[in-house]
């Protein structure tokens, strides 16, 4: 399931998501190179930055960053080639593919408007983005996070 995931969200990426960034969002942009250079823990900072900003525009998200730290290293390990957008793009994907763009709209619209009804049709419709939360409530029951997993430098 989790090939499938990430072989959508690296579909949806050639979708612009992110807004024109702010100067805060573009000291966030990041290189794989850069990426590569981060500790686990650093990462996991950098997630909360990028959650940061979204917050100080009204949006939460509400499940964990080191989750989103994990994913996005699997989408670096898995598909480095693909590894060229900015974090924050990648990043905000996740949070709408997750269903937790949390900015007062229905996650499921925020899914349709954002990254449009083809997308939409297949992610949600086909219970790919059920099948999500579920993989997430695995990960948040038997996660203590291993940072042995993650190929930090």
């Amino acid at each position: 399931m989790k090939k499938i995931f990430i072989g959508i969200l690296l579909c949806l990426l050639s979708v612009s998501v992110m807004a024109a960034p702010s100067s805060k969002q573009a000291s966030i942009k990041s290189s794989a190179g850069m990426w590569d250079g981060l500790s686990f823990e650093e990462k996991v900072k950098a997630v909360e930055s990028v959650i940061g900003i979204f917050a100080e525009k009204g949006v939460i998200i509400h499940k964990d960053p080191r989750f989103y730290a994990e994913e996005v290293e699997s989408i670096r390990i898995e598909e480095p080639e693909q590894f060229i957008k900015p974090i924050g793009v990648l990043l905000r994907t996740l949070f709408v593919m997750y269903r937790d763009f949390d900015d007062g709209r229905d996650p499921d619209d925020v899914i349709r408007e954002d990254l449009g009804e083809e997308l939409y049709q297949d992610y949600v419709v086909s219970g790919k983005a059920d099948a999500q939360e579920e993989y997430y409530q695995e990960w948040k029951v038997s996660s203590a996070p291993n940072e042995n997993v993650l190929q930090s430098k």
